[in-house]
């Protein structure tokens, strides 16, 4: 069927374009009296027909009321629950003292950015600016954050579900790749309008608009960074008889979180350029002074409040970016092939990824397992057989959560090296080992 489809598809498209004209010209109010006219008198060819009217304003409406009326109280209760949530945020950031929650801001930077101090004292510079440029943006810069957080929230709850489902299934993909796309080439305008019809004025409609318009990178990016995880890696797990949920959270998801963190990332930004535009319908915050100053024709307080969005826009992306990297850099340091084994109910591994083939401890596996000429078999053997001491002597060696697997170790030339959960390496007790 579908290859006939493809065969036909052009005179397809030609009989619908045909079908909607005749539907347009009989719907519509304005049609001449009979259809000798349009043969008979040509001026509809220099303006465009107005007996010409496609129906769908009649069928959007039409389909409209039905909806509303079937799942308003559907939408009455999203909406209370959505400004229950902001009121709730906002009330309690705003009783905070300003100096707590900038100290805040900083110790989250510092240990987002990995302990890095330019990073920490820039965004804690930018954040105390917020209120120095003007005492009153500080309120506002809260009511942006909160309505930013809650929607960024919604974001991560359907995004990161959406995205993990279309990198483990293609027809899902198929499906919901010209939705994205179509999402995204709509003016950010528009994602405002069906808020403003479900929930009228105010925060909801912005929260739903940064819903819709924030939320294609983060399904992309999770999306790919799941599709960019190394084949091999998933076959070493699958080998050590990983199910499906220990791989996607033990191997796909931790690989991926870079590209999740920069989803994440766009997201906000997305979301903090929605918000000014929300403005425009009611929703308090920076954006509204920044309309305000433009509307009273007051340039100095419409830039001032334009400064204050910059540096709230500066935090965001420092805090998201610094994290991102704070991850890459992890991954690029356990990136010589050194594979971890987690203590504890099912045993998972964690391995790291380059584009590259990987080296040391995976290279070195893989040459003795080829050695062996039994496939996945020999990969396993020759884990087990390195590990084989350790798991004699792991019962008994206290705090230990991990076990750190190098090429030496592969080889027999070095111990696996027992580490605790502050990051102490544990030295193997004296014993017969590899005397047995």
């Amino acid at each position: 069927m579908i290859k006939i489809i493809k065969k036909y598809i052009n005179y397809l498209y030609l009989t619908l374009f045909a079908g909607l004209i005749v539907i347009s010209y009989l719907s519509s109010k304005r049609k001449p009296d009979s259809v000798t006219e349009l043969f008979t008198d040509f001026g509809w060819l220099n303006n465009f027909p107005k007996w010409l009217d496609a129906p769908f304003m009649i069928w959007i409406n039409d389909w409209w009321r039905a909806f509303s009326v079937k799942y308003g109280l559907i939408f009455d209760a999203i909406g209370y629950v959505l400004l229950r949530a902001y009121s709730i945020t906002k009330n309690f950031l705003i009783d905070i003292p300003w100096p707590i929650i900038v100290l805040g801001v900083v110790l989250l930077t510092f240990y987002a950015s990995g302990k890095k101090i330019g990073t920490t004292i820039f965004v804690g510079f930018c954040t105390f600016s917020i209120g120095f440029l003007n005492p009153r943006f500080w309120d506002k810069a809260i009511e942006t954050t909160t309505i930013v957080f809650i929607g960024l929230l919604l974001c991560l709850m359907v995004g990161l579900p959406v995205g993990i489902a279309m990198a483990r299934n293609p027809r899902v993909r198929n499906v919901i790749l010209p939705v994205l796309d179509l999402m995204q080439v709509i003016p950010s305008f528009c994602y405002l309008i069906p808020g403003i019809i479900l929930f009228g004025l105010g925060a909801i409609p912005a929260i739903i608009g940064i819903f819709i318009y924030a939320c294609p990178p983060l399904i992309r990016l999770t999306d790919l960074g799941i599709r960019l995880v190394d084949k091999e890696v998933i076959e070493a797990a699958e080998s050590f008889g990983a199910s499906k949920k220990q791989k996607l959270w033990g191997v796909q998801l931790p690989l991926a979180l870079p590209n999740i963190m920069q989803g994440i990332n766009q997201c906000t930004m997305m979301a903090l350029a929605m918000v000014v535009i929300a403005s425009m319908i009611g929703t308090r915050g920076l954006g509204d002074e920044v309309l305000l100053g433009l509307q009273q024709l007051n340039v100095g307080s419409a830039l001032e409040a334009g400064l204050a969005i910059v540096l709230l826009a500066i935090v965001f992306d420092r805090i998201t970016q610094a994290y991102g990297e704070k991850i890459q850099e992890r991954i690029t340091r356990l990136s010589s092939g050194v594979g971890i084994i987690r203590v504890g109910g099912a045993t998972e591994i964690e391995m790291v990824e380059k584009r590259h083939r990987i080296e040391d401890a995976l290279e070195a596996a893989a040459v003795q397992a080829l050695e062996q000429k039994t496939g996945a078999r020999g990969l396993r053997t020759v884990l087990e057989q390195t590990l084989l001491d350790v798991m004699y002597e792991l019962p008994s060696m206290k705090r230990v959560t991990r076990c750190i697997v190098d090429s030496d170790a592969i080889m027999g030339k070095a111990d696996v090296e027992s580490v605790t959960d502050r990051g102490e390496l544990v030295p193997m007790p004296p014993r017969e080992r590899k005397t047995a």
